[in-house]
């Protein structure tokens, strides 16, 4: 079966040799499309170049003498579509393609009911579309409520759609860019299409090619960047307040989280740094990391992150050990639980015949108030615990404002010396007696990467042979 006919809208400005490149990547890679181009400013050797691929590999060239901004460049290219076009492409002259990228965008038209707007991934985004994101090998389809605009694949009877409910396309309010990808999202949204990334497309994204030569110094970028989100949130208050309540509307103030991982050893498991990396570039939380290295014993090392804490105005603290894994959507599932304590599933490792076996450190008291495994049927859901580990657990700022929580993690040790609490369970009971309780999301398993061992290993082989 032919491929649909797509009909790609390329703005071009600044730097026409990752220009070239990026037409040059289009052609070699992609089946059954046109190429409009607009040369939004003078600029003799952009002008060269795009003549020599005119009426051959492009098929329709717009030239502005003054820059008119990547907004207005979109629509004029809007008024040119090949109106046999079923598909619609946006995107940035600072982007390179690859093999099977725009067959990997428009499967997902036939799969998903009501798409009406498809990214990609690329190591040059923000939010989701970030390939960090990407650490399963469960790739495909997520729905969102916004993309960055660096590569957008439209249905055309969505763009036509909001042209003829708004009379424009991309909204010029927006003046040379920014914010009005997430605003042509959310409009289309509002006629009832759904938005999502396909995960197992990736582009290679250089990033802010035209406002890194328009806005030269950082507080520039700054400025501009504020000035388009007013733009947005003035637009929204006004038109649906409805539409501020969603999870990417970034009127909202953002959930402060400070994730401490007090590293023993010194380093972290590679997953883990993947997880952690995905989680600061979320645009729905602004996330702190603290790694205080080499500080013994571990009560002591919580104790810092606490102190570090409370000293600043965050809203959460989650800590994690530096050999656990969580899973990436943990951060997300355990704020929205609103608990004031809730952890995920972290495995210990016991010994038994000599031989080692993750155990969940979800516990709960039997009637003798001693500690026993706690597995719920079926083993899904949130559920109410008396202890857990600290090693993926989160906790409100009230939690550690509580004065029965002042130095919260310790020790106990029986008579003869031998521990008898290690400072995660003493934290917890403190936090009961203070009248808070403590939950674990059993959807939530952690994975648990240790260190092995080989010459023990060896030695138990050794052992057991004999």
């Amino acid at each position: 079966m032919a491929e649909p006919l797509v009909t790609i809208i390329i703005p071009c400005r600044f730097k026409p040799e990752i220009t070239q490149v990026c037409i040059d990547s289009i052609i070699k890679y992609t089946k059954n499309f046109k190429i409009i181009c607009i040369q939004d400013g003078e600029d003799d050797v952009m002008d060269s170049l795009l003549n020599s691929y005119w009426k051959h590999e492009i098929d329709e060239k717009i030239y502005h003498k003054e820059p008119q901004g990547w907004i207005k460049s979109i629509n004029e290219g809007m008024e040119l579509v090949d109106k046999n076009s079923k598909y619609v492409m946006f995107l940035n002259d600072d982007v390179v393609v690859v093999p099977g990228w725009l067959e990997g965008m428009l499967k997902y038209f036939d799969k998903i009911k009501d798409l009406g707007v498809v990214g990609c991934v690329s190591s040059k985004a923000q939010g989701r579309q970030n390939v960090d994101y990407n650490i399963t090998k469960d790739l495909g389809f997520e729905e969102i409520d916004q993309l960055m605009g660096f590569c957008m694949l439209f249905k055309k009877e969505v763009l036509n759609k909001l042209k003829s409910k708004d009379n424009f396309y991309l909204d010029e309010r927006f003046g040379l860019g920014g914010q009005d990808d997430v605003d042509i999202c959310w409009r289309a949204k509002g006629l009832g299409y759904k938005i999502g990334i396909a995960r197992d497309v990736f582009i290679y994204h250089y990033g802010s090619k035209a406002f890194r030569e328009i806005l030269i110094t950082p507080e520039e970028s700054r400025k501009y960047a504020q000035s388009r989100q007013d733009i947005l949130e003035k637009k929204y208050q006004i038109q649906s307040k409805n539409m501020l309540t969603s999870e990417s509307s970034i009127s909202t103030k953002k959930p402060k989280i400070l994730i401490c991982i007090p590293s023993i050893r010194g380093t972290l498991v590679i997953p883990l740094v993947h997880v952690l990396l995905a989680w600061k570039q979320d645009p729905r939380y602004d996330v702190t990391l603290y790694t205080p290295m080499n500080l013994f014993p571990l009560d002591n090392a919580r104790n810092r992150c606490v102190k570090e804490f409370l000293e600043m105005d965050y809203d959460y603290l989650f800590f994690i050990d530096d050999d656990i894994v969580p899973p990436l959507d943990a951060l997300h599932k355990l704020i929205s639980s609103d608990k004031d304590i809730i952890g995920a599933v972290a495995f210990s490792m016991r010994s038994e015949d000599g031989l080692d076996f993750p155990y969940p450190v979800t516990l709960k008291y039997n009637e003798n108030k001693e500690y026993i495994l706690f597995i719920p049927k079926p083993a899904t859901g949130i559920h109410e615990v008396d202890a857990t580990g600290g090693a993926s657990i989160l906790y409100k700022r009230r939690v550690f404002e509580h004065p029965m929580m002042e130095c919260p993690y310790s020790f106990k040790y029986h008579r003869d010396g031998t521990l008898a609490l290690t400072c995660d369970f003493v934290v917890h009971q403190k936090a009961q007696a203070a009248g808070f309780k403590i939950y674990i999301d059993f959807d939530l398993l952690c994975s648990h990467i240790r260190e092995v061992d080989i010459k023990s290993i060896n030695n138990l082989m050794v052992s057991k042979k004999q």
